[in-house]
């Protein structure tokens, strides 16, 4: 295999069409098997090809393809693309029962594909799908949880009010500003953070604002206990400025 850094393949590369698009006219032909098992090669030393490939027979290769057989739908939920088996296909002419409707003037070989479902969290590449919630995974909540475990590097008050601005404009359905503060709802998956025994995936908590020193602050993170807290009419917004 080439020493060169591969690419995923497309549906519109040229070697990919004939293959993901053929129609009867527009597809691969050979007149001898070895010559589309050498095609196949070509594409293997061009193309990111799949781990599952060596629990294939030698006349088929699977690799993920972009813009592959994705539906509106599928894009919606983040897909671009899907995984495909090319294999080899031996063909006659004339063949009118054909599945793959290819009909060809004389006996040989072609390379049909066929879509591989996988899970998307398993492709190399895909849309990342905005949740109604944060997670802990988010840049500002991880980075918020790190200092305070890790006693971590200080925020300016500007710096600080800043965060918890930006969290609340990317998720203002459930979060709620107040005075050096931000009530908010995320997803946690660990259970010490979500409520122990009484494990809930969406949790409230508590975003507070503290000084540590001289124009040095955290932002302190916590358990919202208080039911309700998220409720608009339960928090007075009229004075409230993340700049006051």
């Amino acid at each position: 295999m080439s020493s060169r850094r591969l690419k995923y393949a497309k549906t519109t590369n040229l070697d990919i069409r004939p293959i993901v698009e053929g129609d009867g006219s527009f597809n691969y032909f050979f007149r001898k098997i070895v010559f589309a098992r050498k095609k196949l090669d070509v594409i293997a030393d061009r193309y990111v090809t799949s781990r599952k490939n060596a629990e294939l027979r030698k006349d088929e290769l699977m690799l993920w393809i972009r813009n592959y057989d994705v539906s509106q739908e599928d894009r919606k939920n983040g897909y671009k693309g899907n995984y495909a088996r090319i294999f080899i296909k031996e063909v006659d002419p004339g063949d009118a029962d054909d599945p793959d409707g290819i009909l060809f003037a004389e006996k040989g070989y072609t390379l049909c594909v066929e879509k591989i479902d996988r899970p998307i969290h398993k492709h190399p590449q895909r849309r990342v799908v905005k949740k109604r919630h944060p997670n802990w995974g988010h840049p500002i909540l991880r980075d918020i949880k790190n200092r305070q475990e890790k006693s971590g590097k200080p925020y300016t008050r500007f710096e600080a009010k800043e965060e918890l601005r930006r969290l609340h404009i990317a998720y203002p359905d459930v979060s709620i500003p107040a005075a050096d503060t931000l009530y908010i709802m995320v997803y946690s998956k660990e259970k010490e953070l979500a409520g122990g025994s009484d494990y809930k995936p969406i949790q409230k908590i508590i975003l507070e604002i503290k000084e540590v020193d001289e124009d040095q602050y955290k932002i302190e993170w916590r358990p919202n206990p208080v039911e309700g807290v998220l409720e608009r009419d339960k928090i007075n917004m009229a004075s409230f400025s993340f700049f006051d």
